[in-house]
């Protein structure tokens, strides 16, 4: 029996990790053990989504639905509500896991209690830790020196995520830890489409049963610029061909002042 009702879960039940973001005891240790062993390991400090992403509050899951649609649960259904399918449960959305790799990914949240791939439509940065009022006593775990080196890239691990629009308007590609890049007509969109191009694309006339194994999603343009803000990216090229070239500063000079740019002013 679940301790508290979806998303019904007072906040002074939880520990506070940073604005937004809470969780039960035991599974903030685990979140903190996951995180020191990606450091140890690997370099890799791995931090929740922005945003309501740890647990999500019932109030919070209705205003994320209403904003963005069938990309987010069902309000008093969502697996970041505390309960799940009948069973506590803690979700957790990674925003740079792809730093790793999935593999890498996998094998420590196992290590440390964590659930993977656990929703469908696939979402790879959900994780999920059904024990979450259990404080785990973790055993001190020995990092072998000869795997500590940082892992080579991985084919998957940068590829961009499309947005495209079914009746014109606007389509964006979101590459992981660089950029957005946009491009547009003066037409707006009715439904844009969300599509993670490291999976084979479905075809037009899929069924939609298709469509979201292969992580299409349906946003309203006003949802797609909500999902964009909510996970810190910023236009940054009108060309969804290619990254932005030097001097393109459209609402997106931290990214290229990260990349060695100067912006005039």
């Amino acid at each position: 029996m679940p301790r508290y009702a979806n998303g019904q879960a007072p906040l002074s039940a939880l520990v506070k990790l940073s604005d937004q973001h809470y969780l039960p005891e035991g599974t903030a240790a685990r979140w903190r053990e996951l995180q020191r062993l990606a450091w140890e390991k690997y370099g890799v400090w791995l931090i929740i989504s922005p945003g309501w992403n740890a647990y999500r509050p019932l109030s919070i899951q209705y205003e994320y639905r209403a904003e963005l649609g069938i990309w987010a649960a069902v309000p008093g259904y969502s697996s970041h509500g505390l309960n799940f399918n009948g069973r506590d449960c803690a979700a957790i959305d990674v925003y740079n896991w792809a730093s790793l790799g999935w593999g890498r990914f996998v094998a420590l949240c196992r290590l440390v209690g964590f659930t993977v791939d656990f929703v469908s439509p696939q979402e790879l940065w959900h994780i999920g830790d059904f024990d979450p009022w259990s404080v785990p006593t973790f055993a001190a775990i020995t990092i072998n020196p000869e795997t500590t080196k940082l892992p080579e890239p991985e084919e998957a691990d940068d590829m961009p995520i499309n947005f495209r629009s079914t009746t014109g308007g606007v389509s964006f590609t979101m590459v992981p830890g660089i950029c957005i890049t946009r491009h547009y007509n003066e037409t707006a969109a009715a439904n844009t489409n969300y599509f993670n191009t490291g999976k084979q694309w479905p075809g037009e006339n899929a069924r939609q049963e298709d469509r979201e194994k292969a992580g299409e999603r349906q946003l309203t343009d006003a949802g797609i610029l909500m999902l964009l803000k909510q996970y810190g990216f910023a236009w940054a090229s009108r060309d969804i061909a290619r990254l932005p070239m030097d001097g393109e500063t459209l609402y997106a000079d931290h990214i290229l002042q990260q990349r060695g740019v100067e912006i005039a002013s």
